[in-house]
């Protein structure tokens, strides 16, 4: 029993929470909407998307093992292979099943009723899995950073269309202070391995911009996070009560001085913490005005 919980928490499943959320905020919109609501729908997408994400992490690690870029236990967290916990052909195979088992959901979920959902879920598998397989390797080829932001984007519009049946541009845009705010998690983690990921022979936007448009980019990923709940506000997909999230500007600060000193080492760690803040207090912010 010890060994799975070690393998669960090795599949990195607090990340799932960045896309629980950015789907959520899609849900969320669709409801301020006034749109009727399948609250099975959602909670099946909710799972599926939960099982998919955690797919993409165990992949993202058995090529990561693969192809050298992690070779040395880290001090933070449990990788299913440095750390024995499994090996990388039943790493390999167990994906395989969670991602299957992800899916199976999304057939449930068109049968009864949401045709597109399995075109959602496979989009999600294609910028999912290709960006760890070096056959695809939008990782590896200065892309992560914008398949990633398009992956997320595409599920605040799954999370809009299974909660809805309908397919609006509220939906694309609801999850866009989250999806900013992870793309600066994406960033950072590429800002301070560039040395690494070159020598490896990984290409990343942080390694083409250079160090001073590396913390250009950053600080204008942090501030754009900010700028986007106003911009929902004002034209009326958030309500007012979002504008809470606007407290964690304080944060963002802390993580401008952090990167403009070259502190890096921890800069993904605490964008993450970042992230989980400005949407939750989105979230809070829609849930209470709905009260």
């Amino acid at each position: 029993m010890a060994n799975l919980v070690d393998y669960i928490k090795s599949t990195r499943p607090w990340t799932v929470a960045f896309s629980a959320l950015i789907y959520m905020l899609g849900v969320f919109a669709a409801v301020r909407l006034g749109l009727g609501i399948s609250y099975l729908l959602v909670g099946l997408g909710l799972a599926g998307e939960a099982l998919v994400h955690t797919m993409v992490n165990m992949f993202n690690d058995y090529f990561d093992f693969k192809l050298g870029f992690d070779s040395a236990p880290s001090p933070v967290r449990l990788h299913p292979i440095l750390n024995g916990i499994t090996k990388p052909c039943n790493l390999r195979r167990d994906a395989i099943a969670v991602g299957l088992a992800g899916l199976s959901l999304g057939v449930a979920v068109t049968v009864l009723g949401r045709p597109l959902a399995m075109v959602f879920g496979l989009i999600g598998i294609f910028f999912g899995y290709g960006y760890s397989d070096p056959r695809i390797g939008f990782k590896y080829r200065a892309l992560g950073d914008l398949a990633y932001p398009l992956s997320m984007v595409v599920l605040a519009e799954a999370g809009f269309y299974l909660a809805s049946g309908r397919l609006l541009p509220e939906g694309l845009l609801a999850g866009l202070p989250v999806v900013i705010a992870t793309e600066g998690v994406l960033f950072a983690n590429y800002w301070r391995d560039t040395d690494r990921d070159r020598s490896l022979g990984a290409r990343t936007l942080a390694q083409v911009l250079g160090p001073r448009l590396s913390a250009a980019y950053y600080a204008a990923v942090l501030l754009a996070s900010l700028a986007s709940v106003v911009v929902l506000v004002t034209i009326g997909l958030y309500p007012v009560l979002s504008l809470v999230s606007l407290a964690s500007a304080a944060y963002a600060a802390k993580l401008l001085r952090e990167s403009m000193a070259g502190r890096l080492e921890k800069l993904d760690f605490e964008t993450a913490v970042y992230s989980y803040l400005i949407g939750f207090l989105v979230l809070a912010g829609m849930a209470l005005s709905l009260a």
